[in-house]
């Protein structure tokens, strides 16, 4: 995983952010097949990395473990960003798809509905994680 962004994560145990491509001088092979794709931003791949690999190295995945695992501040920070990136990222791809097989006046509805649920999963997600950070979890 050398000279990737994914390694950069695992080392660092740190999402790797890219604000835009066009602008990103880190791996310039990488951020040129991503140009290519017409990729302009992203954090959802290594913060998905990070959590897969943070999870897989937990000793257990018993109540307390989790718990002190999620308390800890970097943690708690990365799992808000991947809550909030990866339901924007949800959002937009059923967005997509609503505005490309849903016609006539239901359309907006739709869109209206799919923002709002994923506005109140990422609240709850958020709500969850600061719970257990601040040791309101039982």
């Amino acid at each position: 995983m050398e000279g990737h962004p994914a390694g950069w994560v695992w080392q660092k145990q740190e999402p790797f952010v890219v604000s835009d491509t066009r602008e990103e001088t880190r791996y310039p092979e990488y951020m040129a097949v991503l140009r290519e794709k017409g990729v302009r931003a992203f954090a959802l791949v290594p913060l998905t990395i990070w959590f897969v690999v943070s999870l897989l190295s937990l000793p257990s995945f018993e109540h307390v473990t989790v718990v002190s695992w999620m308390a800890q501040s970097w943690t708690a920070l990365l799992l808000i960003l991947f809550i909030l990136v990866a339901t924007r990222h949800s959002q937009l791809g059923v967005r997509v798809v609503v505005e490309d097989y849903v016609h006539g006046g239901s359309k907006t509805l739709t869109l209206v509905l799919i923002t709002f649920i994923h506005a109140v999963v990422a609240a709850a997600g958020i709500f969850a994680v600061l719970k257990v950070a601040f040791g309101g979890a039982a």
